[in-house]
């Protein structure tokens, strides 16, 4: 592990004499040099943002580069991800029509989600579309910044940390700043407590309508070709798709018993235009009344793409995708849904009896996701106390309660 205090470009990764940095090595000036300037830890996976703002730029390309790469002159690396100041979007010598040219004084966002390998980029908050999608060859990674011309000169500041940005940071994501060995405890009464981040999804394998049990799937209607394209096709991990014409129609799944979401991760199929435009999230006890959870609108949709859609805690036995509008409504106004996963992102609270780095967060950025307070038993074991609750000891004292 690199032993850093805190995120900053690295002046010692650096071929050419003539470029400075100042401002506690934040900002860096290449001057008449097709040098790059990368930060001082790379990152290999997680999703993080970082801004980068523009001072005096000519020929600027912000982006990201692979620690395989070396350093040095890295403009035409096929092992860099870069957006170019005339809008562009570069991977080695390859050049590509992408988003809004940027100047002098802009602020570039830097969404960089290695867990998916995607990279987007953000001029002044608004966002110009995923970039890349082919970061995972990439391996470990720099922010960074570079020009393709030996007789320009660039000044760019890096912001690493959450409350410097200038703008709101893309949901889900962390301050590239923070490290892993930075956490966070919170006081309250002389008692010590842990903020954990419950991030689950139920993934249901599902090979036909009521495979595996308890679990049912079922759909207002399917396509012609049922064989094909029957409801469970977007609860399982197969390469064919829930499809039905004629929208509006809906897709579901009964899970035998109560479960506890706030999230949903969808799938679009291969036929992009098929994908849902506007839809709602619907949940039921008893397959019958089902109760609106929250209404959703895409503007966009690229095909065999995940989104992800969070919407308030609920607890239904059943859970529906109610497709109301899709993108190109043809003579047959067909959707098609490849995945559909359920899932759970919440905080729980635990009372701690001792200092102990297992424990606290790096950041306390989403305090305002749900909160699953956790009581206190004297046991002295993991043990399972009914369906789905389970005890934890913490130092031999009381135990926190989790909800798989």
């Amino acid at each position: 592990m690199i032993d850093i205090d805190k995120v900053t470009w690295d002046s010692a990764k650096i071929n050419h004499s003539a470029t400075v940095f100042s401002n506690n090595d934040l900002t860096a000036y290449i001057k008449h040099s097709d040098q790059t300037v990368v930060t001082n830890y790379p990152k290999s996976s997680g999703k993080w943002y970082f801004e980068l703002k523009m001072g005096s730029i000519l020929n600027a390309m912000v982006g990201i580069v692979s620690v395989k790469s070396g350093y040095g002159s890295t403009h035409n690396s096929t092992l860099s991800r870069y957006y170019a100041i005339n809008g562009s979007k570069i991977e080695g010598n390859t050049s590509q029509s992408y988003g809004l040219a940027y100047s002098n004084n802009d602020t570039i966002g830097i969404a960089l989600n290695l867990d998916d390998g995607t990279i987007e980029f953000y001029k002044n908050g608004v966002s110009q579309g995923i970039a890349f999608r082919t970061l995972s060859e990439l391996g470990e990674v720099y922010p960074a910044f570079t020009t393709n011309d030996t007789s320009s000169s660039i000044t760019v500041t890096a912001i690493f940390e959450e409350q410097l940005f200038n703008y709101p940071i893309p949901n889900g994501y962390k301050p590239y700043g923070l490290l892993p060995y930075s956490k966070i405890l919170l006081k309250s009464n002389n008692k010590i407590y842990s903020i954990e981040s419950n991030n689950s999804l139920y993934k249901t394998y599902m090979t036909s309508d009521t495979v595996p049990a308890p679990l049912r799937s079922s759909a207002s209607s399917v396509y012609i070709n049922a064989s094909s394209y029957q409801a469970w096709r977007a609860f399982s991990e197969s390469t064919n798709n829930w499809m039905a014409d004629n929208v509006p129609q809906w897709v579901q799944l009964d899970f035998g018993s109560k479960n506890i979401f706030n999230r949903v991760r969808i799938k679009s199929s291969n036929e992009a235009n098929q994908s849902p435009k506007r839809f709602q999230v619907l949940g039921s006890n008893d397959g019958s009344n089902y109760h609106v959870i929250q209404e959703f609108s895409v503007n966009t949709w690229e095909a065999n793409t995940w989104k992800e859609f969070y919407f308030k805690k609920s607890d239904y036995t059943v859970y529906r995708i109610n497709v109301l509008e899709v993108y190109s409504p043809n003579t047959y106004n067909r959707v098609s849904i490849n995945q559909i996963i359920f899932g759970l992102d919440s905080n729980v609270l635990i009372e701690l009896t001792t200092l102990d780095i297992e424990y606290g967060q790096q950041s306390l950025l989403e305090l305002n996701k749900t909160m699953i307070n956790k009581n206190y038993l004297l046991q002295v074991e993991v043990s399972e106390i009914s369906d789905n609750i389970w005890a934890k000891q913490l130092d031999r004292k009381p135990l926190s309660i989790g909800f798989n």
